[in-house]
């Protein structure tokens, strides 16, 4: 049996509005990137893709502008498809459980 614990926190800057949507059942779905500095240089950052899901998209969707401060916690998730070429593709974004804004 494989054991392991999947925990991520990071603090950033929101780098494009968040999308808000909806699934055909009506479950509230929030998506937007995250510019994350790897250093406190900031010559070189990550861009995160956080997806958050229900009343934490519905609450915090709409509060979110570009370049606001926040803190993410959450769990990295595989999201995974098929090209044209039946090549599989996979990259990882977080699924937020915890979303703070930061600052002012």
């Amino acid at each position: 049996m494989r054991k392991g614990y999947n925990k991520v926190i990071f603090v950033g800057q929101i780098e494009n509005s968040p999308e808000l949507r909806r699934t055909p059942q009506g479950v509230a779905i929030g998506a937007f990137s995250l510019y994350v500095p790897k250093s406190r240089a900031q010559e070189e950052h990550v861009l995160v893709d956080v997806v958050v899901f229900r009343s934490l998209a519905e609450e915090y969707c709409p509060l979110l502008t570009v370049g606001r401060t926040v803190l993410v916690e959450g769990v990295l998730a595989p999201y995974r498809w098929h090209k044209v070429d039946d090549a599989r593709q996979r990259v990882y974004e977080v699924h937020a459980t915890t979303i703070r804004i930061l600052g002012e």
